[in-house]
């Protein structure tokens, strides 16, 4: 059997970086990264692989998956912080608030958003350098607006292995929600105790060990 596509999608405020510890642990695996261009260059043309691949996601990148990529070309999809309607977590007056606040002090608002992440300090001053006030405004009306829940349903119809992770002090999305999110379809949330929204940045390698282990 040859070696298996991985492709990493990342989530809002984000860019590829944020995969960098988690491939680490992934070596047996072609690696290949969408970027939604929130943060420096859009690239989601980056995709080549004929056959499925499977999908690994952060936060929005699991909803941007389930609105673009069709089922027959997803074998496995892993879904880190993610979710398949975002205003079952964040109303749409927050989402309104952020937007107007990203518009008045980008930096500010993208700080506050990072801190309740539990983004590490340096991986913030990476991105601050490299905001996408457009681009930026766009994923927050994309996290108001797209439902895809129903596609996650679709997924285990067709058998398609999904593999859902959190942390249980994630500010962003509360346990409580994410297990109720998830668990009215039929999965099981893989909760890591002493996690936040950063789960790929912060604990790479347990990541990494939840997907071997799902054999996805």
């Amino acid at each position: 059997m040859g070696t298996k596509d991985i492709v990493f999608v990342h989530g809002w405020g984000e860019n590829s970086c944020i995969w960098e510890g988690l491939t680490q642990h992934l070596p047996e695996y072609n690696h290949h990264f969408i970027d939604l261009g929130f943060i420096g260059k859009k690239n989601d043309s980056s995709l080549k692989t004929s056959d499925p691949a499977i999908f690994v996601t952060h936060s929005l990148g699991s909803l941007w998956v389930l609105k673009h990529i069709p089922p027959e070309k997803i074998s496995a999809l892993a879904a880190i912080n993610g979710f398949g309607r975002f205003t079952d977590f964040v109303s749409n007056e927050t989402l309104e608030i952020m937007a107007k606040s990203l518009q008045r002090n980008m930096f500010l608002q993208m700080k506050a958003f990072w801190k309740n992440c539990n983004f590490p300090e340096n991986m913030r001053q990476l991105y601050e350098a490299n905001l996408n006030k457009s681009a930026l405004s766009q994923g927050l009306s994309w996290l108001g607006s797209w439902d895809e829940y129903i596609k996650l349903q679709d997924l285990k119809t067709k058998n398609i292995p999904v593999l859902s992770l959190g942390g249980q002090e994630d500010l962003i999305l509360p346990p409580d929600i994410m297990h109720k999110h998830w668990s009215d379809l039929g999965y099981d949330v893989v909760m890591n105790e002493q996690a936040g929204h950063a789960l790929p940045l912060t604990h790479p390698q347990w990541c990494a060990g939840q997907i071997k282990n799902g054999e996805l």
